[in-house]
Parts: C-alpha cells; structure tokens; sequence
C-alpha cells in the first residue's frame, strides 16, 4: 500500500512538471531549482541533465546524508547543490540545484531530473534555458543593388540566435512587414574571452515591392524558446529615398490677386519624388529684381502611390509693390537635390516661364511745395490745408486716401485741418490707390500747432478735480495737452504756485509723507507765441490723524486777568476735519469733572494745507485750573493736550472790591436817611394842619358860646 501511494505521488509530480513553463535563465542572475521528496524515505538523489547541446556527462552531481559533490567544472565555474535532512537525520527532505548567472553554464541547457535512489525521476525543468539581454541592433544605411535593397544589422550581447523581422514605414504609413521582407539565417559569433555573443541578421527586399517615396526601416531582434519570447529589442531607424527623374515644369500664367495685391504664380510637374526645391527670378530688361525660393510640397498622394506617381507644386506670391511699373518676366527652376537621401536619380530640371504682363503704378506729386510744415493755428485763422495730386495715373487709373494716425479721413484731395478738431502729433498720410497695387509710396505730412495751449486733462492717479491719499501713496500727476506740442508744461504746488520737478516732462510722481503734502496742484500750458495760458488744477487731499504743528507749544498755560471767558489757541494739521471735542477739568482734590457743552465752545479756520488755528474758549473761568483738551477726526489717536489757566489776585483789586463795598454802603445810608428826613417833614407837616384844624374849631365854638351869652368876638 505504501509502495503504490508513492507510485501516484510520483506520478502526480510528473504531471505537475510537465505542466510547468519553460525554465530559463540569464546572465547575471542564474536559477534555483528544488526537489522535494519529503513523502519518500530517500537518503540518496542524483541531479541529471538531458539533452545537453556538449558532451558534458549527464550525471551532474550525487547527494546523500553528508551532502552533494562535484560542486564545480574545470576548477572555475562553481554551481551548488545542497540538501536539507529531517529532524532525525534520518532521511533527506529535498534538496536545491542553483546555476549561476555564469555564460559557461549556456552549456547546460535541457532537462533537469532529480532521480532518488531506487526512486522514478522527478522532472524539474522542461528545456532549460540560458539567454541575454540583447543590445538594440545597429544597422548600417540600406544598400540598392541589383533590384534589391540590402539591409544588414548587428546584435551585440545575444545568445542564443535571434530572430529577425523589419517594420517598414512608406511614405509615413505603416505597411504590411510580412510583404516582400524575407530574414535570413542569423550568423552567431562568440568571443572567447568573455563568452559574449554577437549575431547578424541580413534582409533583403526587391526594389519593386518599395516603389517611389520615403522609407524608413526598422529591425526587430527578439529571443524565442518554444514560441516564447523572452526578449525583445529595436534597432535605430534607417531611412531610404527613391526617387524618379522629374518631368519638366508645366506654369500657369501669372495672376494677380485683388485682396492680397500680389502676383501669384504656380507651377506642377509630376513623377518626381523626394519633393522639389523651386526657384523664382523676375526680370525687367534682363536685369534681377526678385528672387524668391520655395520647397514645394506633394499633392494627391494617394491618388497616384499606387502607380508610384507624385505630383509636386510650387507656388510663388510676389508684392507688386517690389516690382513697380514695366513689363517682367519670371523664371521658375525646378530641381531634386537633396544631399541626406540615397536617390537612384537625383536631377535638376529647370523650367522657364516669360510673362508679357504689363503694369503701371501711379505715383505722387511733389508735395513738400503744398503742405505747410507750419499750421500757424490762431484765434483768427483756424484752418489749414495740405492737397494731393496724382503724377501718374497708372494703368488702371488710380485715386488717393488721406489717412489721419488717428483714423481714417475722407477720400478727397484736400484735407482740411480745424482748430478745434487737431490732435496732439497728429500726422496725415497721402497714398495712392489702384485696384492691383496697395502698399505703394505715400507722403506724409505733420503740421505743427503754433496755436494758444490748451490743457486737455489733468488727473491725480487718473482721477480728476480731487483725490484722496494715504501717507506713503504713490501719486502720478499727468498733464496732457491738446494741440501741437511746443508748448511748456508747469506743474505748481499751493497757492503760491511753487514748481514741482517734472524734469520738461508732463508727469510729476512723488509719494505722500506728510499731512502738508495736502494741497491744490495746478497744470499751466505756456506758449511763447502767444501770451495766453491755460491752466487745469486738482486738490490732492491726504488723510491722516491730527497733529500738533511746530508752533504749538506744549503744555499750553494760559495767563488772563479777564476772568469768565478765556481763549486758548492751538496750531494743529491733519485731515478729514476735526469732529470729536472733550474737555475736562481736574480740580484740587484730584476729581476730574467733564464740561459740557454750553462750557466751551470751539472754532477753526481750515486751509488748503489742512492746516487749522483752533481757538478753544472755555467759560465761567474766575480762578486758576487745569484742563485737558482732547480732539480727533477718527484717524488715528486723537490728540491730548495739558491746558493750565491762571488768574492772577494782586492788591489793586482788594482796594476796588473796598471801594466798591464802601460805595455801596455808603449809598444804602444816604437812602435811609433820605427816608427818615422824608418821613420827619410829612409827620411835621401833618401835625401842623392838625393844630390849625383844632384852632378853627376852638373859635367857632367860642362864637357860638359868646353869641349865645351875647358877646361879639371879632376875628
């Protein structure tokens, strides 16, 4: 039973490696191969190699318990065979066979067995084989002879022989490689010295499976083992040009073209290949005037590859402005003549063309003599004008065109220039027109304004009348003119006009560093013709936080001998205006009381500078304090500023207030003795009137006694 289990497994392992791929190996690397007989009880094995290539002994090693022998050939090409033994050491479990990548060991190419003893063999490794990485080929020009192309090409590294094919490229597509391209027998060189191997491979193809046109070869070398390409590389690529003898030139008569105003000339010739090279000369009387060359190109190509028949066109475009007026002829020369290609025929043909075209270009009138140089523009004269006539008429007629490097004008002879539609160097071009000619001599005249300046547009950063900057913003000031430009550009700062550098020209760049930098600018265009000046200005208003000016002295104390009201005054520049004012009072005992409006008020004068004399004026002031004025305009910090007020209390105004109260006392004393004195001559006066009353009434009453008694009483 044991017997037979060790029949299947052998059996089993034959079939497994007669299914494996093909074993190989290269230079450089070598293979391991393995043989494993744990299922068996082996204690001895031989590796054996079949089919050899050499007459090397197929008996390559013997392995039992101590290990495998003849472990080298010839004392220098060493491979190695081991074996590994169970943990008893009773038996051996499988053993490893490893060549190296040593070119001596391509002699061992076959089939690796590993036979046990008393055993069936084990097949390893069906066809064992050795191979390199071959060099890309280099193949040499291709060689025509007798109706054949020769292409031969070498292989350097290549072992065993390669085999070889073409890809073939006509007339840049690809073609069938099978086609006409047959690979003989690759010759195999080995150089002793370091076993390296070289092979040559030979193709040939009949000059007639080419035909006409470009081709480019390419050779393929690649290393097979049983229909299995191992390796594959690709030659340089070689090129071959077969070409035929051209026919002569055939040109069509000369053209002219009315967009592009150029004479256009095409001539063809046919069973011509590579493409041709093209020459054009126009004469007049003999004598060159125009020589132009061309590389024509081919056309219909697939039209006439079958029949190997090329057709070639070159094509000439001639300015008639090169040629001017007279009668031409033009000569075409047509040839092959390329020196990188191999041409069976290589021909120069030329072919001439004599063309009776007859042309005459109009041309313009002197006129240096008609156009002032000098528009003297003046407030009285306004106009100017330059005409254009015609010398030659030419064939066919022709007119002329004004043109303005501003635009065109319209198509009349006379140009009429106004005072109020002139642009600075505005120049005007005079041309002849024709229906077969564009780009013809003109004349072109520049009038110069000698007229009043005129300030066009003044603008800060391209911004006009005002603008607003930061400190360190850079600003352009640009002062264009309208007119001529001989007049003289001045840009001032301020109301004092002081000039700024513009080094003569109409820009002025500077950076904003300081709050002053705030002023009004003004453009003035001066004119040595006349007096009148035209002038432009802007504001440049720059912002920044408040600041106190140079003569602003800090702290500020403040003497007065008026008390109620007393101003302080304060020297401060910046900009937008101040719009936050606070004052406080600190008082003796270290309290700090806010004021309110209706305690101060404030006033300021803001110049153009944005420089300010504040006037601050604090009220109910009757004795010496200390204050604390703080104003901003939302920029920055604002400003603080330490205000001390002193009332002076000397003795003069001790002996006025004395005077004042003794003056006072001494009124309210002399109204109350005005009163007592009133009230004593009243009080007299009314007793008086009381006593005569009293005496009247006494008499009467006597009266009436005495005339009752009898007695007269006399009054």
């Amino acid at each position: 039973m044991k017997s037979l289990q060790c029949i299947l497994i052998q059996m089993l392992l034959v079939v497994q490696s007669a299914a494996l791929p093909p074993c190989s190996f290269k230079q450089g690397i070598g293979i391991r191969m393995t043989c494993d007989v744990s299922q068996q009880n082996v204690t001895s094995l031989q590796w054996r190699v079949g089919g050899l290539r050499s007459e090397i002994s197929p008996h390559l090693t013997t392995c039992d318990m101590h290990g495998c022998d003849k472990q080298n050939y010839e004392g220098t090409h060493t491979f190695l065979a081991t074996v590994q033994l169970d943990p008893t050491s009773t038996r051996i479990v499988n053993s490893s066979l490893r060549l190296p990548g040593d070119p001596f060991f391509s002699y061992f190419v076959g089939d690796y067995d590993c036979v046990p003893d008393g055993g069936q063999a084990i097949r390893i490794c069906d066809d064992l084989s050795y191979y390199d990485d071959p060099t890309p080929p280099v193949c040499g020009p291709p060689i025509v002879a007798d109706e054949i192309v020769k292409l031969t090409c070498k292989i350097d590294n290549v072992y065993p022989d390669p085999q070889c094919r073409i890809i073939l490229a006509s007339n840049g597509q690809v073609r069938n490689i099978a086609t006409g391209v047959v690979a003989e027998s690759s010759q195999m060189g080995v150089n002793p010295d370091n076993m390296s191997f070289s092979a040559v491979c030979n193709v040939s193809i009949p000059l007639r499976d080419l035909g006409v046109g470009d081709h480019v070869f390419q050779l393929v070398a690649s290393v097979n083992f049983n229909d299995t390409e191992l390796a594959q590389v690709y030659s340089n690529n070689v090129s071959l040009i077969i070409s035929n003898a051209p026919q002569k030139p055939n040109c069509m008569y000369p053209v002219i073209n009315s967009i592009s105003k150029n004479i256009i000339l095409e001539c063809y010739t046919s069973y011509v290949h590579p493409a041709l090279g093209c020459e054009m000369a126009a004469f007049k009387n003999n004598i060159p005037l125009v020589r132009q060359a061309n590389v024509s190109y081919i056309n219909d190509v697939a039209l006439y590859q079958a029949k190997n028949i090329f057709v070639s066109k070159c094509y000439f475009s001639i300015p008639l402005s090169r040629i001017g007026p007279g009668s031409f002829e033009f000569r075409v020369t047509m040839y092959t003549d390329d020196n990188n290609a191999t041409d069976i025929n290589r021909t120069r043909i030329t072919g001439d063309l004599t063309s009776p075209l007859l042309l005459k270009i109009p041309t313009l009138k002197d006129l240096s003599q008609r156009c002032p140089v000098q528009a003297d523009f003046t407030r009285s004269h306004k106009t100017t004008e330059c005409q254009c006539l015609l010398d030659e008429v030419g064939n066919p007629p022709g007119s002329v065109q004004w043109r303005s490097s501003n635009g065109l004008v319209p198509q009349q002879r006379t140009v009429w220039l106004d005072l109020d539609d002139f642009k600075a160097n505005e120049t005007f071009t005079c041309k002849p027109q024709t229906p077969i000619a564009d780009d013809l001599p003109g004349y072109t005249w520049a009038p110069v304004w000698q007229g009043p300046p005129v300030v066009a547009n003044f603008t800060a950063n391209g911004k006009e009348r005002e603008l607003q900057a930061g400190l360190n913003t850079r600003v352009t000031l640009d002062c264009r003119l309208g007119g001529a430009p001989l007049h003289t550009v001045v840009i001032t700062k301020g109301v004092f006009n002081y000039p700024v550098p513009t080094n003569g020209t109409s820009y002025y760049v500077f950076h904003v560093k300081e709050c002053t930098d705030s002023a009004t600018y003004t453009c003035l265009a001066l004119n040595t013709i006349e007096t009148t000046i035209d002038s432009k200005t802007l504001h440049i208003s720059v912002n920044c936080p408040l600041q106190f000016l140079d003569k602003t002295v800090l702290p500020i104390t403040v003497k007065s001998n008026v008390k109620g009201h007393v101003d302080v005054h304060l020297h401060i520049v910046g900009y937008p205006k101040p719009t936050t004012f606070l004052l406080v009072k600190k008082n003796h005992n270290s309290r700090e009381d806010l004021m309110y409006s209706n305690d101060f008020y404030v006033e300021y004068s803001f110049s153009e500078d944005h420089t300010m004399d504040l006037v601050l004026t604090v009220r109910g002031v009757w004795n010496t304090a200390n204050y604390t004025f703080t104003v901003g305009n939302g920029l920055g910090q604002p400003l603080d500023v330490d205000i001390s007020i002193s009332i002076p209390e000397d003795e003069s105004s001790d002996v006025n207030i004395g005077a004042v109260v003794g003056g006072v006392m001494g009124g309210l004393a002399a109204i109350v003795f005005v009163v007592f004195f009133s009230y004593w001559i009243l009080r007299k006066r009314k007793n008086r009137r009381s006593n005569e009353a009293n005496h009247e009434d006494n008499i009467h009453i006597s009266r009436m006694l005495a005339e009752q008694n009898g007695i007269n009483v006399r009054i």
